[in-house]
């Protein structure tokens, strides 16, 4: 009898544990996706190049830290075939190489904004991520006030005037409710939205004229009728 209470009693404490809601993890940070982040902040963009230029960056301080390692190494073991002179040139001008490829991609690709948080009382204060060249994430806290279109080189959409500092955003890319946020970022976004009235006049008009009609007609791949 005690032996079947105590496995009823198991079983029953089994059951219980199954059915208990898992532990909840850590809070996802608010750069995971859109939506209402902590303290009032909203995301309103994504870069659609973060993973590539994120990449680009690690494989390409990775391949600096392999040539600057690697180059005096070979010098050294080559130097029985060839003088040490010419080896030693020549794993200078590898490293040489190297540190400038992966300059000019830092000089690149050091503006480009990955995420933007605004914050939602008063849609002037911002925080921009963007990525190191060691891949790691960093944040910039902005104003609108402080920001000025004409950054004065390419790969940049807006200078921090306070700073100096430049960042890039692609062009009508964002969330469409914080599109006005957007527009003080970049000349391009403007120019975008000035656009979009034309093109829906545009598109109605063909629409009226039986071009749409015509089009689908010939979606199928077969050559449109003279």
């Amino acid at each position: 009898m005690l032996r079947r209470a105590a496995s009823r009693a198991c079983r029953a404490c089994t059951r219980l544990q199954s059915t208990e809601a898992p532990p909840s993890g850590p809070p996802l940070p608010p750069s995971t996706t859109y939506g209402p982040a902590a303290d009032g902040w909203q995301q309103i963009y994504h870069g659609p190049f973060e993973k590539p230029v994120r990449s680009v960056k690690m494989f390409s301080m990775s391949s600096l830290a392999i040539t600057a390692v690697g180059s005096p190494l070979l010098a050294v073991l080559a130097s029985e075939k060839m003088p040490l002179a010419a080896g030693v040139t020549l794993a200078v001008s590898a490293v040489a190489v190297s540190c400038s490829t992966t300059g000019l991609l830092a000089w690149c690709a050091k503006p480009y904004v990955t995420r933007l948080w605004v914050k939602a009382v008063d849609r002037s204060h911002l925080r921009a991520e963007r990525v190191s060249m060691f891949g790691r994430r960093y944040l910039t806290e902005l104003h609108t006030d402080d920001v000025m279109l004409s950054s004065g080189r390419p790969f940049a959409s807006f200078r921090q005037a306070s700073t100096g500092d430049v960042f890039f955003l692609h062009a009508n890319f964002g969330d469409a409710a914080y599109m006005d946020v957007l527009a003080r970022l970049s000349a391009d976004t403007q120019t975008e939205i000035a656009r979009a009235p034309i093109r829906e006049q545009v598109r109605k008009e063909l629409d009226a004229a039986g071009f749409a009609v015509k089009r689908e007609s010939t979606s199928d791949g077969e050559p449109p009728r003279a």
